[in-house]
């Protein structure tokens, strides 16, 4: 009998500690669940606050990315390419204008070409002007372009710290349930202990030691149950440390980077702003540059239909020249012969008149003349026409782009600054 009483001793004590540990799991789940919504909360207001400070950030990106590719946009059109625009087509313009000589008769000396009146000095200074400052504005663009990446790198790390913190899909309403549950089973484990503990050392039947297998077993079974929910919630316990630990390391990255990010801005608007007032410059320079090829352009066909206008002139003077000369033959004619019949009436019939009676009657002939009786003009006279150096090879063709809204500039003081070369010691314009 001895023997019962003690293994029903020693089986009641090991069932005690069953509860006493399913209890204790009871309570540390409680109390974990607890933590998990307060943790929740927190994390839900903290995870609000960083995303605000992260659309700082992202602001921040996009704002210098829109400058960014504006500046960009600015290379692309008008430095794409050769060094200077339009600094190879003027070269190939010069080259046309070096080869073409101009006729002595016009500017007073041999070998001069229509490149003498190109102000070649201020079109290479203005070049150099220009190359200057397309330098200043890629050096700008390089420092920027380092800007963005440094920016887009930190944006990168802090979307990716963004994308880690992922709060755990947990209702605490689900673990408030499981916790009743864990209750439930807590609760049958204590019946069942105190169901143990008060069996008498007689109930030794089969059936009662049945039972007793019977009653052990559910206990083992809502102790596993106890310790399956305990788990789950420490689990989920850890996963929201996890999160917050996260949280911790975006909300670290943020404060470290933002007030960075804020300081790239400022250093790249520097840099845009001073990229803006360059890009106005080389705007202006790079309109000038086409403005002067285009206009030089002409120089050599203006050149060819000057001199067909001095042979045209030339003609047209001899031919008017020709009609003020006949025609003031035929004036004097027209006098001569009124002259004649007057005086013959004054011979036949005038003389018999009476002074007074018509004293206009005797008034001389009119004898009109043509002024100027001849055309002067300070067109060179000797210079003599070459219809073969007149041809559409006159036309200067430029390899490139040539924008078709290029409005040349006017060519009509070209002949006048020839005609005054003549007349004034040998200069550039």
């Amino acid at each position: 009998m001895k023997h019962f009483s003690s293994s029903s001793s020693t089986s009641s004590n090991i069932h005690t500690d069953v509860l006493t540990r399913s209890t204790h799991l009871r309570d540390l789940s409680a109390k974990k669940v607890r933590q998990i919504r307060n943790a929740r909360s927190k994390l839900s207001l903290v995870h609000g606050e960083l995303e605000k400070q992260f659309l700082v950030a992202r602001k921040i990106q996009d704002e210098m990315k829109t400058r960014m590719h504006r500046m960009e946009k600015f290379e692309k059109e008008f430095l794409d390419g050769e060094e200077v625009p339009h600094a190879k087509e003027l070269e190939s313009i010069f080259t046309v204008l070096k080869e073409r000589k101009l006729e002595p008769e016009l500017v007073g000396q041999e070998g001069r070409t229509l490149f003498d009146f190109v102000d070649a000095q201020s079109v290479f200074a203005l070049q150099q002007q220009a190359a200057t400052e397309i330098q200043n504005l890629k050096r700008s663009l390089r420092v920027n372009s380092q800007y963005m990446t440094s920016v887009n790198n930190r944006l990168a790390e802090l979307s990716r710290l963004r994308q880690a913190i992922k709060l755990p899909d947990v209702e605490p309403e689900a673990l408030e349930k499981k916790i009743e549950e864990q209750k439930g089973f807590v609760s049958v484990i204590e019946y069942h202990a105190k169901e143990l503990s008060h069996s008498t050392d007689m109930e030794s039947s089969d059936a009662s030691q049945q039972h007793k297998e019977d009653v052990k077993a559910s206990i083992r079974h809502c102790e596993s149950l106890v310790a399956s929910v305990a788990q789950k919630i420490e689990s989920t316990a850890g996963a929201f440390a996890e999160a917050y630990e996260r949280a911790l390391k975006f909300f670290t990255a943020l404060e470290h980077n933002v007030p960075q990010l804020r300081s790239f801005m400022q250093e790249f608007e520097t840099h845009t702003s001073h990229f803006d007032n360059c890009a106005s410059n080389v705007y202006a320079m790079i309109q000038e540059l086409k403005n002067l090829a285009a206009w030089y352009r002409q120089f050599n066909v203006a050149y060819g239909e000057m001199l067909k206008e001095i042979h045209r002139r030339q003609i047209q003077m001899r031919d008017h020249q020709r009609m003020v000369s006949h025609f003031q033959e035929q004036l004097d004619g027209m006098a001569s012969e009124e002259s004649k019949r007057r005086e013959q009436f004054s011979k036949s019939y005038g003389r018999f008149l009476p002074p007074g009676l018509c004293p206009s009657l005797f008034e001389p002939v009119t004898s009109c003349r043509i002024l100027p009786p001849s055309i002067t003009t300070d067109l060179p006279r000797t210079l003599r026409f070459d219809s073969s150096k007149i041809d559409s090879s006159n036309v200067i063709e430029v390899q490139g782009k040539v924008n078709p809204d290029s409005v040349p500039v006017p060519v009509d003081e070209l002949n006048k600054q020839i005609l005054d070369e003549k007349h004034s010691p040998a200069k550039r314009i």
